[in-house]
């Protein structure tokens, strides 16, 4: 129990580009999409929009958790035996073709071999 509290604490959220400025993690949601794009030496998973519904909000942000390492699978996330140390950064160098995408939950998302998210 401890080792799994210590590793929660570990992690770090980071806000991916917005006009605002980065707090201290993104708000809780649900209904967001996610990605997760696996190499030899590290993983990234992207997580945009949802919706909180008691703050009467619907998302349009995106957010990136970065990991050294992962265990063999991804099925499921037991943080007292990962491997590494994860966490969230900033990719301030993302870039949409035309305008964002209005904020919405219950989508659905991919990821290309090359690594970029489609969502």
């Amino acid at each position: 129990f401890a080792a799994t509290q210590e590793a929660r604490a570990s992690l770090q959220w980071q806000q991916l580009c917005s006009n605002s400025s980065c707090g201290q993690g993104p708000p809780a949601r649900f209904g967001h999409t996610s990605v997760a794009y696996m190499r030899e030496d590290s993983a990234q998973m992207y997580a945009f929009g949802g919706q909180n519904v008691e703050m009467g909000r619907t998302f349009s942000d995106l957010w990136a958790l970065t990991c050294p390492r992962v265990p063999v699978s991804m099925h499921y996330w037991d943080t007292a035996t990962r491997l590494g140390e994860c966490h969230w950064a900033p990719i301030c160098n993302a870039t949409s073709c035309g305008s964002p995408p209005a904020p919405r939950a219950g989508a659905t998302g991919v990821l290309d071999d090359a690594g970029r998210a489609l969502v």
